[in-house]
């Protein structure tokens, strides 16, 4: 997909990358309505930085206390060039007003700690991890730090 082919560091190319990629949309229509709200971003701002390095779709597998693992993907994790702040983000596709991205963040958050705990594991206990969930049709981010 789109957010894995982007080159995060040279935001001059993602608007042409958009527009190649968007013959793969099943919703086209929406995609041009929230690309531009995603561009403009705090959080789009905060990956293109030169001392960024992201890294899209990021498989794990973590045991548990309990003896049983937890798997999935992390949408995005970026980390400085010093590994002492990272970013945990998850992209949420549903369609909401803005006034309800909080109450997203709490449909989520329990998704979101355990890719914390994940990359806790990986980043060691000093790193500061800024988790985010961003709202694609919103525009919008919400923010914890770790």
């Amino acid at each position: 997909g789109l957010m894995e082919k982007l080159d995060w560091r040279q935001k001059s190319s993602w608007d042409a990358l958009f527009e190649s990629e968007l013959v793969h949309s099943p919703t086209p229509d929406r995609a041009r309505r929230e690309w531009p709200l995603f561009v403009k971003s705090d959080i789009a701002r905060t990956l293109a930085s030169p001392s960024f390095f992201v890294q899209v779709e990021v498989p794990f597998l973590r045991p548990r206390p309990d003896g049983n693992c937890v798997e999935g993907f992390i949408d995005l994790v970026a980390c400085d060039s010093k590994r002492e702040n990272w970013i945990v983000l998850d992209w949420k596709t549903n369609e909401i007003e803005g006034a309800k991205v909080t109450e997203l963040w709490q449909i989520y958050e329990p998704q979101v700690a355990e890719y914390v705990q994940t990359v806790r594991l990986a980043a060691g206990p000093k790193p500061t991890i800024t988790a985010c969930l961003y709202s694609t049709c919103c525009g919008q981010t919400v923010t914890s730090k770790d």
